[in-house]
């Protein structure tokens, strides 16, 4: 059954108004529909209550101690260090602690406190049981009866849904965290630019956490959102996991494949961190192939690329994926010709044995040059190198920040993209 969220009233902070799932947001907050301002989003996912590195990666991060993986690289920054970039609104899409601790919580409103940027908008994750009220309070009372000493240490140190919320969302107005859940949110910036933006903490279950559901879910996003942020990927897109299943959710591709948001950024999936550049195939407004339920078979490779399954990119101690990453099986969606793959783990990971010579001259100069912008940036104007156009292109970004082993690893994204004026 899906998952009935609480139905609160609109909610108002100075930047922010919110809508509840299922209600009809009505118009958005434009100014002249030709104004647009250039606002940067900073995009992150999946800190798990990590703190930006200031010191340079020890000498070998390979060691169970170092809080660095630099994929091959010497590098003198870690990939999520102190300072990141300075922009007009932050995106963090769940998964703000590991453990859900007071501590974490704690954390990670102090990460979002030194990021230089007037608005900070945040959702929940699966690890965030203590934001996920009745979720917590089954959990709380099954693990006081667990004489396990784990399940124990659980009960005694999870943070209260109360504490949670009081660290992440009451922080003081002049830090601009934003803690949203499920819903529609319109956010004028200070830069005067209109944000609609659709988020959604809810993920299919796997594993027995926060925020998961069985069978559907409704994910109501309008049709004139700017941006979708969700924790879980939609299915097809960033989700390929290092066990080789498509882990994202196909209500979820359907609902953006529906909307068409200009971004899609979610996290969840720490080894599938990337960006697509998705040009729809249809008009807007044109109902997709069918209406059926995803298959294998919508995975249609030699139409995008050719697979060899025989080569292979170590990403973590004991797994392994493929050095070209599987395209999305949900392709007979996407014009194939005019989308792509702009980044993932295979194109910024040294693969010495079979990385050629100029491949990792390549990828050095490119993860050199993340490192000193502290991101990896894309511009989605329409003068931008990857313009994309409402309805006709979607940006999808899996922005998860650390590795399989809860290690710092992947890149934030900064996004530059035309809104319109308030």
């Amino acid at each position: 059954m899906d998952p009935t969220p609480v139905a609160t009233p609109a909610t108002f902070n100075r930047y922010t108004t919110s809508h509840p799932p299922g209600a009809d947001p009505g118009p958005r907050p434009y100014g002249s529909a030709r104004a647009t301002v250039r606002t940067r989003i900073l995009i992150i996912s999946d800190t798990h209550g990590v703190q930006l590195t200031t010191e340079p990666p020890p000498a070998n991060v390979d060691a169970p101690s170092s809080p660095c993986t630099l994929h091959g690289h010497s590098a003198s920054r870690s990939p999520f260090h102190y300072p990141l970039p300075e922009a007009d609104v932050v995106i963090h899409c769940g998964d703000l602690t590991k453990r859900s601790t007071i501590e974490e919580y704690r954390s990670t409103a102090a990460l979002l406190r030194g990021v230089r940027a007037p608005v900070k908008i945040v959702i929940a994750g699966n690890h965030d049981v203590s934001l996920h009220d009745s979720y917590y309070r089954e959990r709380v009372a099954s693990f006081s009866k667990d004489d396990r000493p784990d399940f124990g240490w659980l009960s005694r140190n999870l943070a209260t849904n109360h504490d949670a919320r009081t660290v992440i969302a009451s922080s003081s107005p002049d830090d601009g965290i934003i803690y949203v859940e499920e819903g529609t949110h319109d956010v004028v910036l200070p830069n005067g630019a209109s944000l609609r933006v659709y988020t959604s903490p809810w993920t299919p279950s796997y594993g027995g956490w926060a925020f998961q559901y069985n069978g559907p879910h409704a994910f109501d996003i309008p049709a004139d959102a700017d941006v979708a942020v969700t924790h879980g990927p939609p299915k097809g897109v960033l989700d390929y996991a290092a066990s080789g299943d498509r882990a994202g959710c196909e209500h979820l591709f359907r609902a953006v494949e529906k909307a068409r948001p200009r971004i899609h950024c979610f996290g969840h999936i720490h080894e599938a961190w990337g960006a697509y550049y998705g040009h729809w195939a249809e008009a807007p407004g044109v109902v997709g192939p069918d209406d059926t339920a995803m298959t294998e078979d919508d995975d249609p490779h030699d139409a995008y690329e050719t697979f060899d399954s025989a080569s292979v990119l170590s990403i973590s101690s004991n797994r392994s994926l493929p050095q070209q990453l599987p395209p999305p099986q949900t392709l007979r969606y996407f014009d194939t010709s005019r989308s792509r793959r702009l980044e993932d783990i295979t194109t910024i990971k040294l693969a010495p044995l079979i990385d050629s010579e100029d491949d990792t001259r390549e990828k050095r100069a490119r993860y050199a040059e993340y490192s000193a912008l502290g991101c990896r940036p894309v511009d989605i104007t329409m003068e931008g190198d990857i313009p994309v156009e409402k309805g006709q292109q979607t940006l999808f970004l899996n922005a998860a920040i650390l590795d399989r082993r809860y290690k710092i690893a992947q890149f934030p994204w900064l996004v530059e993209i035309d809104l319109p004026m308030a």
